[in-house]
């Protein structure tokens, strides 16, 4: 088995040509995330949260008639579209050859998340909870290959507070991204938590 991992590939139609011109059997592994989520965690590392400056939501668009939207042409706020970016790949490949991961419940319970790839893939079972340890500081998992003495670990820039939103703000995005997600869910016939816990 070859793996080969580039989270942008999926936002490039000409990547999914490259691909199927490649290899037409290719299996894909599609992982996704509350874009909200996914959002924060991109702009929380490029924003200072120290100080007493108010914060600029650089993603936020400001229209003529004075209201706020979101700026879906910016390439973080564009990530997080994911039945756009699947349909380009669905026009070379059938859904069969595609495993969608929900990465909230990666990061939660990894071990069945990463069960359900091996059944995928149609390899032997290897990984069980031996292979994992949760690290408490940063709130993830680590994994303990079978290769390695050491632990792999995510990097620095993993696990840091995300910066917190104001309501309003809040509710742009969900409300924003609210139809998208409703499309992939239909593509996948499968929905995952990605509502916010709290009415917005």
């Amino acid at each position: 088995i070859t793996l080969e991992k580039s989270p942008s590939y999926v936002m490039f139609p000409q990547a999914a040509r490259e691909v199927y011109a490649m290899d037409k059997r290719v299996k894909l592994l599609m992982v996704v995330k509350d874009p909200v989520v996914t959002l924060m965690s991109a702009f929380s590392r490029r924003v200072p949260t120290s100080g007493n400056k108010p914060i600029r939501y650089t993603f936020l668009k400001t229209e003529q008639n004075g209201t706020r939207s979101v700026n879906s042409d910016l390439y973080s706020v564009a990530r997080g579209m994911y039945s756009v970016h699947l349909k380009h790949w669905l026009q070379y490949f059938p859904l069969s050859q595609f495993h969608v991961l929900d990465g909230g419940a990666l990061v939660k319970d990894p071990v069945a998340q990463i069960q359900t790839v091996e059944r995928f893939l149609e390899i032997p079972a290897r990984l069980t909870e031996q292979n994992f340890y949760y690290n408490a500081t940063k709130g993830f998992y680590c994994m303990k290959p079978f290769t390695m003495h050491e632990p792999k670990c995510l990097g620095k820039n993993k696990g840091k507070p995300h910066v917190a939103l104001e309501p309003e703000v809040k509710k742009l995005l969900y409300d924003f991204y609210r139809p998208y997600n409703q499309q992939l869910f239909q593509m996948l016939g499968k929905t995952f938590d990605w509502e916010p816990k709290d009415k917005v």
